[in-house]
């Protein structure tokens, strides 16, 4: 199993652009906790989760 950091190794080395979101805080119940990560690709071959549905969905708009 490649850990996260390998495939953003692996990603960045082959030149691709992607952007790392990492869960920072959080209030209330939240489907992740703090230090969550995920890589987010232009093409759309994301990697990991920050919680799914509509919040995740904005953090890949942002990306």
């Amino acid at each position: 199993m490649e850990t996260f950091y390998h495939k953003l190794n692996q990603l960045l080395a082959a030149g691709d652009s992607v952007a790392v979101a990492t869960i920072v805080d959080v209030r209330g119940s939240v489907p992740r906790e703090v230090g969550a990560k995920m890589i987010i690709h232009p093409l759309g071959q994301h990697i990991g989760t920050v919680g799914g549905g509509c919040g995740e969905a904005d953090v890949i708009c942002a990306g």
